[in-house]
């Protein structure tokens, strides 16, 4: 499931859309494996700099095939 974070990085706070992959315990630092879903890097985050973690929902698709006909819809186009 795809979790929204915000994040102090080095270049200043940041929210990432990202896919968690793994956990790493490296000495005292815990270290998040991910995947951002904006641009697909693989990116490591330092769990101190996350400030706020949110599930995200994932939207449907917005094609007309992703899409529930309705039965009368579908017998209204076949029938013309």
């Amino acid at each position: 499931m795809p979790v929204t974070l915000e994040y102090d990085g080095a270049r200043g706070p940041r929210r990432r859309h990202v896919r968690l992959r793994n956990v790493v315990m490296e000495g005292s630092l815990t270290l998040l494996n991910v995947t951002d879903i904006e641009d697909g890097a693989e990116r490591q985050l330092r769990l101190d700099r996350v400030r706020r973690a949110t599930l995200t929902r994932v939207a449907p698709a917005s094609t007309d095939e992703a899409k529930p006909e309705s039965a009368a819809s579908a017998h209204a186009l076949h029938q013309r």
